[in-house]
């Protein structure tokens, strides 16, 4: 049997290219890995400028909202301020009468908001036409049952506008009444006037 001779140089061929062999599949393997992390870092960075968008938008939003929000909660102190004020402060009635000694609105507080004094005058009206009050009698020959419904009857004036109860005795109230029923009454009398007018003029008019 012959016995064949490998020379040195061959068997480092055939080592090298069974290395070879082994090493073209674990570069291979690695390479899929390294594409999944090269995806992966890009996603990575896609989410990163997508959340810095996303704060960079919210902050813009922040930032458009800071005075209304500031003003809002302003207001609300303001408004929880007032109510705990309405229990504890108190306002005597001034000398006079409204017109004729003092301004309403003035000793109100409400000087420079009128639209606040007009909202409570319209309610007024409101708990005057619900009492029954006559519109050509004044204040002091009102009924007292009808009057003590123009404080009593719900909803009544301190329920819609809480402002009121600094008022001892409900004296505003009283002066918004008075105001309301004498502006009435002048009303009534030009009315009345008118129409006798009318009925002076159709009278000189007809043939007797």
């Amino acid at each position: 049997m012959a016995v064949t001779t490998v020379s040195p140089k061959a068997k480092n061929l055939r080592a090298l290219a069974a290395a070879k062999d082994k090493a073209t599949p674990t570069r291979a393997k690695k390479t899929p890995a390294k594409e999944a992390a090269a995806r992966d870092a890009f996603d990575m960075q896609e989410l990163r400028d997508q959340l810095a968008a996303a704060q960079a938008e919210l902050s813009a939003v922040k930032a458009k909202e800071g005075p209304q929000r500031r003003k809002a909660l302003a207001e609300i102190n303001a408004a929880v301020q007032e109510d705990e004020d309405n229990d504890t402060v108190r306002i005597e009635r001034p000398k006079g009468s409204a017109g004729d000694g003092f301004k309403l609105r003035q000793v109100m507080g409400l000087g420079d908001k009128v639209a606040r004094y007009r909202r409570i005058q319209r309610t007024i009206r409101r708990c005057i036409d619900k009492a029954g009050l006559r519109d050509d009698a004044p204040f002091r020959t009102q009924d007292i049952g009808k009057l003590g419904n123009v404080y009593k009857a719900r909803p009544h004036a301190r329920e819609k506008h809480p402002y009121l109860r600094r008022f001892v005795n409900d004296w505003a109230t009283a002066e918004f009444v008075k105001m309301l029923l004498k502006n009435r009454r002048a009303q009534l009398t030009r009315r009345t006037r008118r129409e006798s007018a009318a009925d002076d003029v159709d009278m000189e008019n007809d043939d007797f």
